[in-house]
């Protein structure tokens, strides 16, 4: 896994968020392109007036090809 957050991809979601208040990004094509396995944790960024925050998720999830 990589530890440089510069290193890493980033994928923004371009919908709404759904009742629950969740967002969600779909993967499609050949993931085997990705290499053997990757890893996947979700953080918002806002702007609250004036300052912009990120919070990062507590899960990050493992996904093998």
């Amino acid at each position: 896994m990589r530890d440089n957050a510069d290193s890493c991809k980033k994928y923004a979601a371009k919908n709404n968020a759904n009742s629950k208040g969740q967002f969600g990004i779909q993967f499609k094509g050949n993931l085997s392109l990705l290499g053997d396995s990757y890893y996947i944790r979700a953080y918002v960024t806002y702007t609250d007036r004036t300052e912009l925050h990120t919070i990062y998720s507590d899960k990050i999830i493992a996904v093998n090809n």
